[in-house]
């Protein structure tokens, strides 16, 4: 079975670093973006609010839209098409802690990265190098 899917991810930004979550997958561990699939009726903006608070336990509050990507990926005996719309977010002081994660989603640990150790990181399929372009962007986020 193949579906299309509607996801929204915050990319959030805390003294000019970003939240990257590390999360194991059967490939191997990658690094993600807060968030997940859209639930029905729910804004982009709700969906990030909602799944950065599942993930992380931060409560945020979605932005603007700064990037949009898709891709396809193969999991429970399919393949789906996700297309993902990333909103800016700002993180205050709170701790992170993925050790809450409602969804059981492989969530191990994540890191506050520099724009420039984002893009040396093992990113999710589909996640586009581009959003961690320099430390300019991220200020401006």
């Amino acid at each position: 079975m193949s579906d299309v899917r509607a996801a929204a991810r915050g990319l959030l930004t805390r003294d000019g670093r970003y939240l990257l979550l590390e999360a194991d997958f059967d490939a191997g561990t990658r690094y993600v973006l807060p968030g997940g699939g859209v639930d029905f009726g729910e804004t982009h903006a709700e969906t990030v609010e909602r799944e950065v608070r599942e993930e992380t336990g931060l409560d945020v509050d979605a932005g603007a839209v700064v990037d949009a990507y898709t891709f396809t990926v193969e999991y429970g005996g399919g393949a789906h098409h996700v297309s993902s719309v990333v909103l800016a977010c700002e993180a205050g002081a709170e701790a992170v802690d993925v050790t809450g994660n409602v969804d059981d989603e492989p969530l191990v640990g994540h890191v506050w990265a520099t724009p420039a150790d984002a893009r040396e990181l093992p990113l999710a399929d589909g996640l586009p190098e581009s959003l961690f372009a320099d430390a300019d962007i991220a200020r401006e986020r």
